[in-house]
């Protein structure tokens, strides 16, 4: 038996989670987490991504890294090369990485950069949720991720809020 957690949304930048006391069920590992008796997991995959695009207008896909394997590399690179690829491109790292720079257009980064750069007041932006990120003086692509994470983070908690009031369940943590 396990003590409930407790989070903390203030910790960070993003609003992502914290533990503050209980269980870090943030950094447990995936086995423990499965051996919960009539547990159940549920799982937004490939979030910041699917925000990235429905941000754009564009409509989420259920695996974001098959699609970009088949529509952009026409199945010629492995998926695990698309994932790393994308996590370079939406977070900076990717300078050199030339499937790096053909996920940063399909995504229209340089454009949506420009466009979060725009919104920057006080020093401030408001994530797709309206909620306030301080920024501390970050800009370009470090922009796009603090707006990205915390918007990803506010989506997961809407959802999962939405879910358990459709669905009778008992959460026992967000992860």
């Amino acid at each position: 038996i396990l003590n409930t957690p407790v989070y903390l949304r203030t910790k960070t930048k993003t609003g992502r989670l914290s533990v503050i006391s209980g269980p870090n069920v943030l950094t447990m590992h995936s086995g423990l987490r499965k051996g919960l008796v009539d547990g159940y997991s549920i799982d937004f995959v490939s979030i910041e991504p699917n925000v990235l695009l429905v941000s754009q207008g564009r409509e989420p896909r259920t695996d974001i890294y098959d699609t970009l394997q088949s529509d952009i590399f026409d199945g010629k690179i492995s998926r695990a090369k698309v994932k790393i690829a994308t996590m370079a491109a939406l977070y900076g790292s990717g300078r050199g990485d030339k499937f790096a720079k053909m996920i940063e257009d399909y995504f229209r980064l340089t454009e949506k950069v420009k466009e979060l750069e725009s919104q920057v007041e006080n020093d401030t932006i408001r994530n797709l949720f309206g909620r306030i990120i301080n920024l501390n003086g970050v800009n370009g692509k470090h922009l796009l991720a603090l707006w990205l994470q915390s918007s990803a983070a506010d989506a997961a908690l809407y959802g999962f809020y939405n879910f358990c009031k459709q669905v009778d369940v008992v959460p026992h943590w967000i992860i």
